[in-house]
């Protein structure tokens, strides 16, 4: 995609999911670690993921260690 159609396309898709509570985020096997947002930050792993989600919903309270991304929050 390109970098316009990430902006007419993409973004607005991803904002009527996250609305509706209804996003997909799939990366797969074999997703690269040294991939880059458009931010140029680096994609998190599946722990930074995880934690970057649960501080999100649950600010200043420690992750709980049974949590994973496949249950909601």
């Amino acid at each position: 995609m390109t970098p316009e159609e990430i902006e007419k396309i993409a973004i607005p898709r991803l904002t009527t999911q996250f609305e509706r509570a209804l996003p997909i985020l799939f990366t797969g096997a074999g997703f690269p670690l040294q991939a880059k947002n458009l931010a140029g930050e680096d994609v998190p792993t599946y722990d930074g993921l995880k934690n970057k989600l649960w501080n999100l919903c649950f600010p200043g309270e420690p992750v709980e260690p049974d949590t994973s991304l496949q249950q909601p929050f």
